[in-house]
């Protein structure tokens, strides 16, 4: 392997770890971020649940205008919180994908420094044995 190929596949793996280190973070906080908002949706959407129950079972007319108003609120958090949380979730497995992107060029890097190891290796028991 000459230096300038040593050079080379250095340069290679530096940037593969480089990229996977970023990527690996950011995907991981993104993740974290999509779960807060994903559980935020799932009790916005119990609660608007919730209402529709009570809604359904209001007998008296009276209550039922502040019932519907209130309801009204909820569901309008419920979609917000949904829509937050679907947000979220696409822009993590965006960067999940870019992290998969980094990992292939790490794996490529390594792959490649294998290949050149064992060509060294042979070249070296070949020589040994001359």
């Amino acid at each position: 392997m000459s230096p300038s190929e040593l050079n080379e596949l250095a340069l290679l793996m530096k940037v593969a770890r480089e990229k996977s280190n970023i990527t690996n973070t950011k995907a991981y906080e993104l993740r974290q971020r999509a779960v807060k908002y994903q559980f935020e949706a799932t009790a916005a959407t119990e609660t608007a649940a919730l209402i529709i129950e009570i809604l359904a079972s209001c007998t008296d007319s009276t209550l039922l205008p502040k019932i519907m108003l209130e309801s009204k609120e909820a569901a309008l958090k419920a979609v917000s919180a949904i829509l937050k949380a679907s947000k979220a979730v696409e822009e993590a497995n965006k960067e999940e994908k870019e992290v998969t992107d980094s990992f292939n060029l790490a794996y490529e890097a390594a792959s490649k420094l294998v290949s050149a190891l064992s060509y060294t290796e042979d070249s070296i028991n070949m020589n040994n044995n001359c």
